[in-house]
């Protein structure tokens, strides 16, 4: 059987004329009209026999929660709240501990905590912060931890709120009639376990959900700086207490690699949505790179009574991630042209760009295709994967008598570039020259073999207006010195056979340690196609040196450091 409940609670207080008649007993008159509802549907009957429930679930939701219009688009629909129904499938692979880091980024986790035990003021807010300091500038991932009693956690509205004011929904309304089941959760963007549908138990802490907005939307944050947790308890007669709540945040020093431009993947196929079937469209994805750097879906189905249907996203490993739990309430077409991402953009329906837009309080209009909106689950999920292969939409429709049409959907994939590790230093302790100068040697990049990337090699820190050389060898390093027996502060690092490039001048001033040797080395490798190492491959090596006049050092000249070269493809 499908048990079904409406997110009751909302932000005023309960009306004056209701006043004699206590929440718990307003709210068990409202479940059980929802049971009727539920069977009346499954009945096939229409709207006039649907029409007085609907009435009378009308005027108890305003009883309650004062009409919020987000609150009343989520309940005008049969609506699961704190149950995952009709065996909807689960996620085939283990969920993450954590976002995967971009290729080539290192970030370690740390946490901060506060344990105010603050009281939950009823029918009001409260807020606590705390000041995060000392990590990366660049936020990659956090997750937030909650240890919160409360006796009717249907009441609670959780927002965390950034440094720079951008604010991600948490819950709001989830856990009708149930106690303390977040006293140790912890919300993360990565397993596959929305807050709204996740089977929630009274007295039991829910232990890991993903949160309503996505936290992945604060990405690229500065997270140094003062974060607050807001919790509103939106109705009366039941309070808590906010014991704890912790921050776990992977930061990186500097922003990460861009992913490439995004490439969208489109089913045009027009697919049935009957009722009490799963239907599923797939789209294949070819010729991307193999670590996913973002996902997006775009939507379009038409169908009448849009909270008949839930739908996932299923990558081609088998991870799930929830798109939508019996959105959209009564509306019909609700998503007949709907961009679905974590990373929100700033176009309407979000009038301001500091606050989020979850899919589950999303203000649908009848007729009305919703413009943008965050999935239930985390399409961050994905990040890191191989997207090459084959993904699939499914969506099911779980209640008799009114069937759809999916339209279109489209998979926007971007992947990373292949990651090119830095080149190597190596043959250090040379110098200083005898005019008191250090040399150093540098490369952008390891090359690729198309040479297609910027790879520009800069020895630095010589004595100005010198006449000198790169060369390099490709067959292996070496370490000999460069003056009979031992003398002198400057080494041999390149076997032999090895390339001279063309002769330059250090530039600078003389007397100074201010001249430089400059090669591009794609550029010298694409003009000199009979050089040494050409045609070079994948995983071919050179080594790099420079050389340059020194007259009171011995033989009157002077080497730098060297630097290692590997081909990547």
């Amino acid at each position: 059987m499908r048990f079904a409940s409406f997110s009751v609670s909302a932000c005023a207080l309960l009306a004056p004329f209701a006043a004699a008649q206590d929440k718990a007993a307003t709210r068990a008159e409202l479940f059980d009209l929802d049971a009727q509802y539920v069977a009346a549907r499954a009945q096939g009957q229409g709207p006039a026999e649907l029409e007085p429930l609907l009435l009378r679930q009308s005027q108890l939701r305003e009883r309650l929660g004062g009409g919020d219009p987000a609150l009343e688009a989520r309940a005008s629909g049969v609506l699961p709240n704190s149950l995952e129904l009709d065996g909807a499938p689960a996620a085939s692979v283990t969920p993450r501990a954590a976002t995967p880091l971009p290729p080539g980024s290192s970030g370690a986790l740390v946490s901060f905590t506060r344990s105010p035990n603050l009281a939950i003021v009823d029918g009001g807010m409260v807020s606590d912060t705390r000041v995060v300091s000392g990590v990366g500038s660049y936020l990659w991932d956090i997750d937030l931890y909650l240890d919160i009693s409360h006796t009717w956690c249907g009441d609670l509205e959780l927002f965390l709120v950034a440094p720079s004011g951008k604010r991600v929904t948490i819950v709001t309304d989830v856990g009708e009639g149930l106690v303390d089941i977040f006293r140790g959760t912890l919300f993360d963007d990565s397993p596959d376990a929305p807050a709204w549908a996740y089977p929630h138990f009274s007295g039991f802490a829910s232990p890991s959900l993903n949160p309503e907005g996505a936290l992945h939307w604060l990405a690229g944050e500065n997270p140094n700086g003062t974060w607050t947790l807001q919790v509103r308890d939106d109705a009366l007669d039941d309070v808590g207490v906010l014991h704890q709540w912790r921050l776990d945040i992977t930061a990186l020093a500097t922003p990460p690699t861009l992913g490439n431009a995004p490439v969208v993947f489109s089913n045009t196929s027009a697919t049935p949505i009957p009722d009490f079937t799963t239907t599923s469209s797939t789209i294949t994805v070819a010729g991307q790179g193999a670590v996913l750097a973002e996902a997006r879906l775009f939507v379009n189905f038409t169908h009448t009574w849009n909270a008949d249907v839930r739908f996932d996203l299923v990558s081609p490993s088998g991870r799930r991630a929830r798109i939508s739990t019996f959105n959209g309430g009564s509306f019909d077409n609700v998503f007949a042209g709907t961009s679905i991402f974590d990373v929100m953009g700033r176009l309407a329906p979000t009038p301001n760009p500091l606050f989020d837009q979850p899919i589950e309080s999303y203000p649908f209009s009848n007729n009305v295709a919703a413009v943008q909106a965050q999935p239930e689950g985390s399409l961050t999920s994905f990040l890191g994967e191989d997207p090459n292969g084959v993904w699939r939409l499914e969506l099911v429709d779980t209640v008799g008598g009114f069937t759809g049409t999916l339209v279109r959907w489209d998979l926007s994939i971007s992947t990373y570039p292949p990651f090119v590790p830095p080149p190597v230093p190596f043959c250090p302790g040379v110098g200083p020259t005898a005019g008191g100068c250090t040399p150093t040697i540098s490369a952008t990049a390891n090359p690729l073999v198309s040479h297609s990337n910027v790879c520009v090699i800069t020895a630095a820190n010589i004595d100005g207006e010198r006449s000198g050389i790169l060369f390099y060898g490709a067959s292996g390093p070496t370490l000999k010195n460069w003056c009979a027996a031992g003398g002198g502060n400057s080494k041999l690092c390149v076997d032999a056979p090895s390339q001279r490039t063309g002769a330059q001048s250090s530039g600078g001033t003389a007397g100074q340690c201010n001249g430089t040797l400059v090669l591009d080395w794609n550029l010298y490798q694409l003009n000199h196609p009979a050089a040494l190492g050409n045609p070079w491959l994948v995983g071919s090596q050179a080594h790099i040196q420079g050389w340059f006049r020194s007259p009171a050092d011995c033989k009157t000249t002077f080497l730098t450091p060297a630097v290692e070269f590997t081909y990547y493809p």
